[in-house]
């Protein structure tokens, strides 16, 4: 089958949405898929290029508001080999890509990645320069949208998108080969981001969650931000402020994150808003326990959750209350002091990983799909 893939975004980007999208095109080309993406240009980046086999075409434009027509010529003639055209993410691409489909009558899938003020139709709708109208014409000509969790799926409905054109299909992530040993109360309490360094992922917040711990508990755990971004100079300074010099540490994205994942004990990831963390799927399957803030598509991958005080504590792990820094507080010293609760909320978050959102289980679920519409 012959897939092509449209996003407004694409490598060496690094976001959620751009990661699914290469691991997805990955995953089905292995398949013996054909899978192409058409994405927007890169400064500094050539206009063609291949990326892990798959080819990629940035669309060159010469002012901002003539982006949508040359994404559209250029979907238009890549469109013409395709079986299915698939857009990551409901923005101002999907416009493009939904004309192209009506014009060649090809199935168009998209796929919604964000809830609440970012949920995508919403962003649409206000950004966009007929936003109400691009969201009207997607709406009633694509084919199926994709909904990635309980929270997405809330916001549709919303739009009042009929139930036969709603998927589920979550976010996927490959299995790693290797599993973490498990920790003990005589050494510190390892706890790790991964991700990228921005306002949304609230990291201040968890900054000042650990600089409240009393002095006893900061000995018994080290903090561990894995990831670049346009926080990271305050953070920094935030970490001399509050004097955590020897209890967190920043360090900058690496190519082998699974190396610093097998080495920690708890992710935390405290953000604003958010999706279906890829950082998160990647922690818990490796056996890691989650400390998330109850966002977006986060209640998803912590279950079965039951209130106790200002926490949620789930079967593979705890939500949190991302405005409120007691909540952080209390879900550090929670997990610092319940070694055997920690280590069966990482056995559960590996076996849920595995049950649902392992990446071979979610390219099964879009190859079904796109003979379904073909």
């Amino acid at each position: 089958m012959k897939i092509l893939m449209v996003i407004g975004q694409f490598h060496p980007v690094i976001g959620g949405a751009e990661q699914q999208c290469r691991k997805l095109a990955k995953a089905l080309m292995d398949r013996g898929h054909t899978v192409s993406v058409v994405t927007t240009r890169v400064r500094g980046c050539p206009r063609r290029a291949i990326v892990d086999g798959i080819p990629i075409e940035r669309v060159w434009y010469p002012v901002g508001f003539l982006a949508p027509l040359f994404m559209c010529v250029r979907i238009f003639f890549r469109a013409r080999r395709a079986d299915v055209i698939h857009v990551h993410q409901a923005l101002w691409p999907l416009v493009s890509a939904v004309v192209v489909g009506v014009l060649q009558n090809k199935p168009v899938i998209c796929k919604i990645g964000n809830s609440g003020e970012l949920f995508d139709l919403r962003v649409l709708r206000r950004r966009h320069v007929c936003g109400r109208l691009a969201v009207w014409f997607v709406k009633r000509h694509v084919t199926r949208f994709v909904w990635i969790s309980r929270a997405v799926l809330v916001d549709v409905e919303q739009e009042r998108i009929a139930g036969g054109a709603l998927t589920f299909i979550p976010n996927g992530v490959e299995l790693p080969t290797l599993q973490r040993k498990h920790g003990d109360l005589t050494s510190k309490t390892r706890f790790i981001f991964t991700g990228t360094l921005t306002r949304k992922k609230n990291l201040c917040a968890l900054l000042d969650a650990v600089a409240c711990l009393t002095d006893a508990y900061r000995e018994r755990m080290h903090l561990l931000l894995l990831g670049d971004g346009e926080e990271r100079a305050r953070l920094m300074k935030q970490i001399v402020a509050l004097h955590l010099e020897q209890v967190v540490a920043i360090a900058g994205p690496v190519d082998d994150v699974s190396s610093a994942l097998l080495e920690s004990d708890v992710f935390v990831l405290p953000s604003a808003t958010e999706g279906l963390s890829n950082s998160a799927l990647e922690a818990m399957a490796h056996g890691l326990p989650v400390i998330l803030s109850d966002r977006g598509g986060n209640p998803d991958l912590v279950p079965h959750g039951k209130t106790e005080g200002t926490l949620i504590v789930g079967h593979t792990g705890i939500l949190i209350d991302p405005e409120r820094t007691q909540s952080l507080c209390d879900a550090l010293v929670y997990l610092m002091d319940r070694l055997d609760i920690r280590e069966q909320m990482g056995d559960h978050a590996t076996r849920l990983i595995r049950e649902a959102y392992a990446m071979d289980r979610v390219a099964d679920q879009y190859e079904r799909l796109y003979r379904a519409l073909v």
